[in-house]
């Protein structure tokens, strides 16, 4: 029997809940397969934060943000199933550590490289806001140098 956890992404908006069905301590490797799965799911996400932050779609990036920290309880409680299970020997016990080592540092170099993605975002963004900043600066001296008289230009020539 497979332990139930429902798919994260579906079809329709690219969002799923999280939840996970009671097992019995029997169910070798159920326990993997769920804490797995949860992993699986958090890349996803981070795989779509990485698309929501290259079109700069900063409200799905914020939605995908806020699915990572309720899957994160998930991911939490699933690994100390995981690892205070009886139906699990040592050797699975370090076996699935290895495993997990792995997956995490697989998952810490796609953060990482959101995060660049985001830092260097921010700082076109940055660099940007100066350019517009110069700019209104530059019409505010122009303004002042003809001055702030209630004619407009034609209106002298009248």
């Amino acid at each position: 029997m497979q332990p139930k956890r429902q798919s994260l992404l579906n079809t329709e908006n690219g969002r799923r809940p999280v939840s996970t069905s009671k097992m019995s301590a029997s169910e070798d490797g159920a326990l993997i397969q769920v804490f797995h799965g949860f992993l699986d799911d958090w890349k996803s996400l981070t795989l779509a934060e990485g698309k929501a932050i290259q079109t700069e779609d900063w409200e799905r990036l914020k939605q995908l943000q806020i699915e990572k920290v309720a899957l994160q309880k998930s991911i939490d409680d699933s690994e100390r199933s995981l690892f205070q299970s009886s139906s699990l020997t040592e050797l699975q016990k370090r076996e699935e550590r290895i495993r997990i080592k792995e997956t995490a540092n697989e998952l810490l170099a796609l953060e990482q490289k959101n995060q660049d993605a985001l830092t260097k975002r921010m700082a076109e963004t940055d660099v940007e806001l100066k350019d517009s900043n110069r700019t209104i600066s530059s019409l505010r001296y122009v303004q002042k140098a003809y001055g702030k008289g209630g004619r407009s230009f034609w209106q002298a020539y009248s």
